[in-house]
């Protein structure tokens, strides 16, 4: 890995650049990103003829829970193993609609299963999209508060560990001034799942006369941030590039020190992150559910439940 070797030395001489210029994390596990890879799928799709749309809300982390849902939704065999899942739901529509992380200890394990099936789903004229959930948000920002131990654990193992051998030395860690650095570095912008994984996903998207978002969204909603195609486009730039946060955080200060502060890095990327994704937005809202179980309190939102946004989006 030629371009990581070089980063190192120049680390290692002393050369203190941008941390990204010499720690290129997010190229330096090839085999890992393959794994968590998942297709690109339209921000529209239509239904035609007896094809199916199934949507599979909050996993947070439970893969019992997981693989039980989708043999529920006839989308995974129940006779394929753990380590062999295989798609059982022909031309089908499935969306995940966010929150695949924290409040378990799966968290790794259920993408890489969610993200087999979406492989397979493509390669069988099938469709397996995913949504941005507000924790997904969360952990962008380095909001670690609600992610198990465990799940931690599973982190450092597979992401921490193997960062350390593929960069010859943990200093990678510093900018992330201790704060999870295994788990930061997979999530945040421009990190190691970026461009397999998060910036796939989507605010929301449309199969056939259905809307599909995480929280809520409202006319208002499309309106302000420009429909969902121009929501999609500004999370997937946001994810991908990391520009506003790369250019704001400041290079490594001498004496092996973070170059700057968990706090102040959550900051810096809270900042940068589109309105799209922040807590007002589609990920967050939570008018429709608001009390559970039951038609919503505020009356707008029982008035919007009623409107047609589809052909707006």
């Amino acid at each position: 890995m030629p371009g990581a070797t070089a980063a190192v030395c120049r680390a290692r001489h002393g050369v203190h650049n941008d941390a990204s210029e010499f720690f290129p994390i997010s190229s330096a596990l090839p085999e890992l990103e393959e794994e968590f890879t998942i297709p690109s799928v339209p921000d529209k799709i239509e239904l035609k003829g007896s094809r199916r749309l199934v949507a599979i809300g909050d996993v947070h982390g439970d893969m019992s829970k997981l693989r039980r849902s989708l043999h529920i939704a006839g989308v995974l065999d129940p006779g394929s193993s753990r380590d062999n899942p295989r798609w059982s739901g022909g031309d089908t529509v499935c969306v995940q609609c966010g929150d695949v992380l924290d409040r378990g200890d799966q968290e790794l394990d259920c993408w890489r299963l969610l993200a087999d099936l979406a492989r397979q789903a493509e390669s069988e004229g099938g469709t397996f999209a995913f949504l941005l959930g507000n924790h997904e948000a969360m952990n962008f920002e380095g909001m670690f508060h609600y992610a198990w131990a465990d799940a931690n654990d599973d982190f450092e193992r597979e992401i921490g560990s193997s960062l350390d051998e593929a960069l010859g030395t943990d200093k990678w860690r510093e900018p992330y001034d201790g704060n999870l650095p295994a788990r930061w570095a997979a999530l945040e912008p421009g990190g190691i799942f970026a461009k397999p994984l998060l910036s796939k996903m989507k605010v929301a998207m449309v199969v056939g006369r259905t809307l599909l978002v995480h929280g809520g969204i409202t006319r208002p909603h499309l309106g302000y941030y420009g429909g969902i195609e121009a929501m999609n486009t500004t999370s997937q730039k946001w994810i991908m590039e990391q520009q506003d946060i790369r250019e704001e955080l400041e290079s490594f200060a001498p004496g092996g020190k973070p170059y700057i502060d968990a706090q102040s890095r959550a900051n810096v990327i809270s900042r940068s992150m589109p309105k799209c994704l922040g807590g007002s937005s589609p990920l967050w809202i939570r008018l429709y559910s608001h009390p559970s179980d039951s038609q919503p309190r505020n009356p707008v939102a029982q008035g919007m439940l009623g409107e047609d946004y589809t052909h707006t989006a």
